[in-house]
């Protein structure tokens, strides 16, 4: 074998071994587009669960309606993809982040809804924190389960429990983010729901 070969195959193997079929897993990450506090939700919630999951093993991969740039400065946040685009089947589990959009009363795009519906009925494991707990509520799949939101949401079907983190299956949902937790004195829900949201996915 030619040494040029050998060096090209040994540092991809320090690169993680991708030429040899050992891509890491992926996550799914569904950014919302209307937020009340986006650069510090980037900063603070998004930023976060990325670096978690990424500890953990996974790479993560953004999607949004349209795709569009999100925040500005230090804190932007470009999608990988549009939802429209998204293959499902390449996902371990979804993460809907609150971002500060207005919950529970704010208009979810269909795509969102969509999204968490297929990847509900695909049995893929699903985390939520208060926004993105409104998402499923919209998509129908927490009836008649207990679930965590900032507040009760009169029309999701299922059991509030407080805004802690809350699991009941496959589905993790909690209802402190940042900017509950900055405004309320609340503790941010964001390092236990990932937590949690892994050792779901090492399952």
């Amino acid at each position: 074998m030619k040494k040029s070969l050998v060096l090209s195959m040994v540092a991809m193997l320090a690169l993680g071994g991708t030429a040899f079929g050992q891509d890491r897993p992926k996550v799914l990450l569904v950014a919302a587009e209307s937020s009340a506090a986006m650069e510090m939700m980037i900063e603070k919630e998004v930023r976060p669960m990325e670096q978690l999951l990424k500890q953990a093993g996974y790479d993560v991969v953004v999607a949004s309606e349209t795709g569009k740039k999100l925040g500005s400065g230090a804190q932007e946040l470009t999608p990988d993809m549009t939802l429209d685009q998204v293959k499902l089947g390449d996902y371990k589990g979804v993460v809907f982040p609150c971002m500060a959009a207005r919950y529970p009363n704010f208009i979810i795009p269909e795509a969102l809804i969509a999204t968490a519906r297929s990847a509900y009925e695909k049995g893929m494991p699903i985390a939520a924190q208060v926004s993105g707990v409104g998402t499923l509520a919209k998509a129908k799949i927490l009836e008649g389960k207990n679930y965590g939101g900032f507040s009760a949401i009169s029309s999701s079907g299922g059991t509030y429990q407080g805004n802690g983190v809350v699991q009941d299956g496959k589905i993790i949902t909690s209802g402190s983010c940042p900017n509950a937790a900055l405004y309320f004195k609340w503790k941010d829900g964001t390092p236990e729901l990932m937590e949690a949201f892994i050792r779901l996915l090492q399952q």
